[in-house]
């Protein structure tokens, strides 16, 4: 659009309406479920973990929110970590190889065995270490 047109005008007369409506409206409430039954922050990766097992598990996973299945969703927290770090350091992995890939080829040339170790260990044997 130029800078003299009408729609351009309007466009700008009528953000302005909506910027002084916008700023009259209240704060907005605090999200309710960015926390456990404890009060932990459910972080991002926690609630992908969390989205991911639900649709593959068979039976119900413990609620974070129920005060009553607050210890059943803390073990299953714990084990989520577990599976969370290590896609983490997969991933990290995967960056060092793509960023750096002398120096990983050197590393996996001088120590096989534990790239063939972090491989089965981390990726599963799927190849990512190697």
């Amino acid at each position: 659009m130029q800078d003299d047109s009408v729609l351009l005008q309007l466009c700008k007369e009528y953000a302005a309406v909506l910027t002084s409506y916008e700023e009259q409206l209240p704060a907005a409430p605090p999200y309710p479920y960015a926390t456990d039954s404890r009060g932990r922050t459910i972080s991002r990766q926690l609630r992908r973990a969390y989205g991911r097992e639900r649709q593959r598990s068979t039976v119900a996973l413990p609620s974070p929110f129920e005060a009553s299945e607050a210890p059943a969703y803390e073990r299953w927290r714990r084990r989520a970590w577990l599976a969370i770090g290590r896609g983490l350091l997969q991933e990290g992995a995967k960056c060092v190889r793509i960023v750096l890939p002398e120096e990983y080829d050197q590393v996996k040339k001088h120590f096989p065995r534990l790239a063939g170790k972090l491989n089965d260990r981390f990726a599963g044997g799927s190849g990512s270490w190697n």
